[in-house]
């Protein structure tokens, strides 16, 4: 259902090496987001050694013959923690962050305003 007004927030994202990468506004449409990049803040890098809040899974096309599985793992100072293959890389940041902030919307109740800090892995 969409949202009379979009929840704006801002997300910070890093490596999962703690290497800033870049930072976007997320537009919480309620039954979309919209995720624009913007100018680099200075948030510092996040912590992974923590409480996991809530876990996440979804999985997504990289190509027309090919899919991925998003892990995701919200820790409890907000910091959400993607893990994905590294198949999945060429999809970019921001889809990427899109696809797990929706997952974790749908599958564990958590708004993207809860999430402040986004942390990508990639494995293989």
């Amino acid at each position: 259902e969409s949202l009379p007004e979009p929840q704006i927030s801002l997300l910070s994202v890093f490596t999962k090496q703690g290497q800033a990468a870049g930072r976007f506004r997320v537009d919480d449409l309620g039954d979309s987001l919209a995720l624009h990049a913007v100018a680099d803040g200075h948030a510092a890098a996040p912590r992974l050694a923590q409480r996991v809040r809530a876990r996440a899974t979804t999985q997504v096309n990289v190509d027309a013959r090919r899919t991925a599985l998003l892990r995701m793992e919200l820790l409890e100072d907000g910091t959400l923690h993607i893990e994905a293959p590294a198949a999945a890389a060429g999809l970019g940041r921001d889809a990427l962050a899109a696809y797990g902030l929706s997952a974790l919307k749908r599958q564990a109740g958590v708004s993207p305003r809860q999430v402040h800090v986004l942390v990508l892995g990639f494995a293989g």
